[in-house]
Formats: C-alpha cells, sequence, structure tokens
C-alpha cells in the first residue's frame, strides 16, 4: 500500500520502500511517486518515452547529430547518457526511413503486384469459362443437330465472351546442374493448371530434376498465386541490409585507418550515427519530393550531395586526417559501398524469395 493510514508514512507504490514527505522518487527501485491516478497526457508521455526514449536526449541528439563527426567524438568522450545509445539511433532512423519508403514508393510496387495477380485470377477463371462453353456447344449442336439458326446464336453469345490470347502461362526459373552452365528453363502451364493447382503438383508435372530448380520453380509459382503477401514478405525483410551493412563498414573502415590503433566499435558506431543521419535527411527529402511532383528530383539531388559532403566531413573530423587522405579514403569507403550494398541486397531478396 502507498500510504499507511496509522504513520502517514508514504511508501513507493512499486517496491514499497520507505519514502520521506519530500521524495518524489524512489531511492531504491527510482520510479515516481504517485497515488495511481493517471492522467491522458501522462499515458502518451510515458508511451513516447518507452517506445522512443522522447525526451531532451532526443532533441539534444539530433542536434548533434546535425554536426559531423561530433556525435561520435562526444560518445568516445564517456559522454553516453546525455545521448540516445548509436544501436537506438539507428534503428530509431532506419525505421522511420522504411516507413516513409512504404509510404512513397511500397504502396505502388503492391498495388501493381496486386493487379497483375488479378489480371491472372481473371485469365484463369476466363480459361475456365472457355472450356465450359466449349463443352455446352458442342452438347448443343448435337441436340439440335447442327441448326444453322443454333449455331449463329452460340456464335453471337461467344463473339461476346473476351477471348484469351494465349491459353498457356510460362513459369521462368533457373536451374543448374553439376558440370554445365546455369540455364535459365521456362515451364507451361494453362492459366487454370495454375490457379487451382497445389504448388508441389505443378513442380511435379513441370519435369523439373534438380534440387535448386525444383525450390526457384515452387517459388515461381507462389509468386504467381500469391503476389500481394509474397512481396510484401521480401519488402520487409529489406531492413536487414542496412543492418548487415553496419559491420561490414566498420570492418572495411577498420581496415582503411589502421595505423590509428581504434577499436572495431569506433568504426562501428561512426558507421551507426552516419547512418542515422542519411537515414534522417533521406526521409524527409523522399517525403518532401513526393509532395512537391515539380521540385521532386532537385530535393531528392540536393540531399544526396548533403549526405555525401556530411560523410566526408564526418570523417575528416573524426579521424583527423588531411583534406586529401580523407577524400581518398572517402571514395574507396563509398565505392566499397556500393559493392556491399549490392552484395546484401542480393542476398536477402534470394534468402527471402528462397524462405517464404
Amino acid at each position: 500500500m502507498p500510504q499507511n493510514a496509522h504513520t502517514n508514512q508514504r511508501y513507493c507504490p512499486n517496491c514499497y520502500a520507505a519514502l520521506q514527505d519530500r521524495d518524489n522518487y524512489c531511492g531504491k527501485c527510482g520510479q515516481k511517486y504517485t497515488t495511481g491516478k493517471v492522467k491522458v497526457y501522462t499515458l502518451i508521455k510515458d508511451f513516447f518515452e518507452s517506445v522512443f526514449n522522447f525526451d531532451a536526449r532526443l532533441f539534444l541528439t539530433l542536434r548533434d547529430l546535425f554536426v559531423p563527426g561530433k556525435l561520435t567524438q562526444q560518445y568516445f568522450r564517456g559522454k553516453h547518457k546525455r545521448y540516445i545509445v548509436p544501436v537506438r539511433l539507428f534503428f530509431i532512423m532506419a525505421v522511420l526511413h522504411f516507413a516513409v519508403l512504404n509510404y512513397v514508393g511500397f504502396d505502388d510496387v503492391i498495388r501493381e503486384v496486386v493487379r497483375l495477380n488479378e489480371d491472372f485470377s481473371e485469365k484463369a477463371h476466363l480459361s475456365n469459362f472457355h472450356e465450359q462453353l466449349d463443352t455446352a456447344r458442342v452438347n448443343v449442336e448435337e441436340t439440335f443437330d447442327q441448326h444453322p439458326l443454333v449455331i449463329a446464336a452460340l456464335d453471337s453469345l461467344e463473339s461476346q465472351v473476351p477471348n484469351l490470347e494465349r491459353d498457356s502461362f510460362g513459369l521462368g526459373y533457373m536451374d543448374y546442374k553439376p558440370g554445365e552452365a546455369a540455364k535459365f528453363e521456362t515451364v507451361f502451364f494453362t492459366y487454370q493448371e495454375i490457379y487451382d493447382s497445389p504448388v508441389d503438383t505443378l513442380v511435379k508435372k513441370s519435369g523439373a530434376e534438380t534440387f535448386i530448380g525444383k525450390i526457384l520453380l515452387r517459388q515461381s509459382v507462389r509468386f504467381t498465386k500469391e503476389g500481394q503477401t509474397y512481396t510484401l514478405y521480401v519488402l520487409g525483410k529489406l531492413i536487414w541490409v542496412a543492418v548487415l551493412m553496419m559491420p561490414a563498414l566498420a570492418l572495411f573502415l577498420r581496415l582503411l585507418y589502421v595505423r590509428r590503433h581504434q577499436y572495431y566499435v569506433e568504426h562501428l558506431v561512426f558507421s551507426f550515427h552516419y547512418h542515422a543521419f542519411a537515414f534522417l535527411i533521406f526521409s524527409i527529402a523522399i517525403f518532401l519530393a513526393d509532395q512537391i511532383d515539380d521540385a521532386g528530383l532537385l530535393i531528392v539531388t540536393f540531399s544526396f550531395i548533403g549526405v555525401m559532403a556530411y560523410q566526408y566531413l564526418a570523417m575528416k573530423k573524426y579521424y583527423g586526417q588531411g583534406r586529401m587522405k580523407t577524400f581518398i579514403k572517402f571514395s574507396i569507403v563509398n565505392f566499397s559501398y556500393l559493392f556491399l550494398f549490392t552484395l546484401f541486397l542480393t542476398i536477402i531478396i534470394v534468402m527471402s524469395a528462397l524462405l517464404y
């Protein structure tokens, strides 16, 4: 109980430690003293503090983040408490960035995939209707002994039904056999077969022999049948590209600055801070570009130039080398960045597609 009725002694409602009259916080567990009644404002404030650590540290962190290299310098000077932890800052900005991408661009991708799936479903049903119509026509013609008026009526009816340009649909997949070059295979099924048949049944019908071929064909069928959920699953894994980039890029910086005898974690924290800034700027730029069509390309271009300039200045300030050395290492890092990004993007997309 928070308060003793006989002695008027106050207690922490969380751990029941004794409190002095002037104590607003518990000295044992740190909880603020409360009678248990909570205002809506307090509930909202607690939510933001617990999820985003939304307090003075956020504003101080963002302020110093805009000064190239300062946040990393301050962190390794031991000033940890005043700033958001580098990993948390990175993930907050990464989530913000992918939320903006989802709002601006991913929706268009998903809508296009949904349109393709709906078009495929329509053709599958139309194919089935054509089969039923052909069967019905044969039966009617036989019943009415090929009467000219009946044939004319059936022709008129068929003319009202949309025609399929082709009755089959090609599913492509890569196949590889030991000792042979990888090759692209295509197998054809009717729309109705793909729509109605289980995935494993289609794989067996295809004649695919190798383990890799069967897996890739299975995923090709699933994408054709379940494009929307398939695409959402793959897009949801893209954030892992950024996560995997961090240790790889830090290792690269460690090799570039090997003579400076800095710990690997210093390069890792630098990468977290730089990418947090980049995610924030690109998120703002992409959102503004989506809202202002006429200046969209200009906004994104300037944001890209700004982020590159920030990276150069951050490297120069934090690592303390001259302009030319910093520029050379800056160029090497960005060349390697493109390679690493392409590599991890390919790995994530392929793994996501195979594990779906």
